[in-house]
This record gives C-alpha cells, structure tokens and sequence, in this order.
C-alpha cells in the first residue's frame, strides 16, 4: 500500500486499528512514518484489527459507500496508465477500502442481514473497479491475422505485427508491452484477439478493430443494454443510442 495516497483521515483509520489512538495535533507526514514502521514487521495478507477500536458499523458502512462512490468518479475521470499517480492511488484506495470492508463485516452480527448485503454490494463494487484500473492499459486487437510457427516465432510475429500498426496510428505511443497474449485456444481458419498493455484509446484501423478490455460485467451490463437497444428500435422507438457518461454505457 503506498501510504502518500491516503488521505489524512484514512491514515488516523489505519492507525486506530492498529491499537494508535494518540493522534492529536499529528500531521499526515509524522502520521505515515507511523504506520510505515508499524506495517513493516506485519503479515502480508492478514487482516490487522484492534480489540480497542470498535466503530459503529452503519457509520462505517456510510463512510466506505462515500468513499467508493468518489473513488469511482476519481477513476471515471483520470485516465490510469500503469505506475502514474492516478493509478497508484486508486490502487491504494481500492486496497485500503476492502480491508475496510472486511473489518465491518466481522463486526457485524451474523443475523443482520441487512449489513451483510450491503458489504457484499460494496465489495462487487470495489472488485469491479478493481479489475477495471487492472484492465485499463489493456488493448484488444481483433482479426489481426495469426502465424501457425512456433510459440516462440508466433509471439514474435505477433509482437511485430502490433507494433506496426500502433505505429501507423501514432509515433508517440508507447509500443514497450508489459505482455501480449492471443485470447482462446487456437482453432483452424479463426484469428484469435490479440491483447496487450499500452498507453492507447479505442481506435481502428482499416479491418482491424483495436478496443479496450473490458471486464466480464462490463460486458454483460453492454449486451444487456444492446439487447434493449435492439428490442426497443425494432418496436419502433427512433432517435435511440447507447451513450457513454464518464465511460459507462447508458441509454
């Protein structure tokens, strides 16, 4: 967890569960030279929590929903390109937020069903968006014709192939991919999708249609919407499209 990320009243939360309640007058600075030293001798993946710092857990329930909520605009709109600043903050905020999450629900009782829903709710929400920032500097190549060499020789193809047409469409884009991979299994007379991660928007070039990744309920919520789209136009409706607010699709 990079701690420069975190807001100042995050950083007293992780102290608070960490058994630090003396927090008066300290600066977020003094704050995370704290935490970094007491996070250092700790277990990765094991959820820290403290006996003497009990929070209410609708208020916490309310903090958390906020706070993904805002997160979600800070990802709608800051572009996320592996190892900048949005992207570490993001990812910092999503980890910070799940831990969270899981503290509330071990503080709630197991017959409030109510509580339990809702922390369910908010962790599909921050897994979501979490699988989002992880997609975002992915780039899907379709009908981009597949050599029938060696792995080896086919990757190499592949990997020259990608950077001659990132290069058409600009000079400036960065063609240093971190992997690039055909999605499926390999089947006679079909041309698999090619994906990768690159700084790159949605574009298309000549039959060769370059898009983003998307993440398996993005694609559902998308068919669901084309689906309607469909149904509805064919009943007659005009004048009706899918539009993308802050990158998600609406009607």
């Amino acid at each position: 967890m990079n701690l420069t990320k975190l807001r100042k009243d995050d950083l007293i939360y992780e102290l608070k569960v960490r058994d630090v309640s003396k927090l008066q007058g300290e600066r977020p600075l003094s704050m995370r030279k704290k935490l970094e030293e007491l996070m250092f001798n700790e277990v990765f993946g094991v959820l820290v929590s403290c006996e003497n710092f009990q929070p209410s857990v609708l208020e916490e329930v309310d903090t958390v929903t906020k706070k993904i909520e805002a997160l979600e605009n800070f990802v709608a709109e800051n572009q996320l390109v592996v190892e900048n600043v949005h992207f570490k903050t993001a990812e910092t905020m999503l980890r910070h937020l799940t831990a969270r999450l899981q503290r509330i629900r071990i503080g709630s009782t197991e017959d409030d069903k109510p509580i339990e829903c809702t922390i369910s709710n908010l962790l599909d929400i921050v897994h979501e968006t979490m699988d989002r920032i992880k997609r975002s500097n992915n780039v899907i190549i379709h009908g981009l014709p597949e050599s029938t060499s060696s792995t080896e020789d086919r990757k190499k193809s592949d990997l020259d192939s990608a950077k001659n047409i990132l290069s058409v469409i600009s000079a400036d884009l960065n063609t240093n991919f971190l992997d690039i991979i055909r999605i499926g299994k390999p089947t006679s007379g079909k041309k698999r999708p090619l994906k990768f991660a690159s700084k790159l928007a949605n574009s298309v070039y000549k039959h060769i249609n370059i898009t983003n990744d998307k993440t398996p309920k993005k694609m559902e919520y998308l068919k669901k919407l084309s689906d309607e789209l469909k149904q509805r136009t064919d009943s007659g409706e005009p004048n009706l499209k899918i539009k993308y607010i802050k990158g998600v699709p609406n009607e």
